[in-house]
């Protein structure tokens, strides 16, 4: 499909505002969905225009960390979408784009060895809530020991 954007540009207009909380499903409803979308849009058309959105999100986030050009790797289920790989290398100005294979990490582990560390740190009575990444007002020890 093709980037409508014309679309792009109402679907970032509706979710910058939201930046900050989750984009949950309650966020959109099907009706809002609808008024945004406005004219009939091919699925192939409105898939392409969802990668360009969520590919600008990111470089957009990226851009305002400050962190500079650094490569990106990518996880989890987009990790498979090569149309939002090209999208996210051509949106995150000069930074490019990997997914975690390249370190080693094939991408459907990652949820599963972010949980592994949550377990290793508490085991440890270490924080796994650090006040530089969650926004709390304290490091805080996360979990609980339930044995069979």
């Amino acid at each position: 499909g093709r980037v409508d954007e014309a679309l792009l540009a109402r679907l970032l207009a509706a979710v910058r505002p939201l930046l900050g909380r989750s984009l949950a499903k309650e966020a959109f409803t099907s009706e809002r969905l609808r008024q945004l979308v406005g004219a009939e849009l091919t699925l192939a058309d409105g898939a392409r225009t969802l990668a360009a959105l969520t590919a600008q999100l990111i470089a957009d986030a990226i851009a305002a960390s400050r962190l500079g050009a650094a490569p990106l790797f990518v996880a989890g289920g987009g990790a498979h979408n090569p149309t939002l790989l090209a999208e996210l290398e051509r949106r995150a100005d000069g930074i490019t784009v990997a997914t975690t294979a390249a370190l080693g990490m094939p991408p459907g582990w990652r949820e599963a060895a972010c949980f592994a560390v949550l377990g290793w740190l508490f085991l440890r009575r270490e924080p796994g809530a650090d006040t530089q990444v969650t926004g709390a007002s304290q490091a805080q020890v996360l979990g609980s020991l339930a044995l069979p």
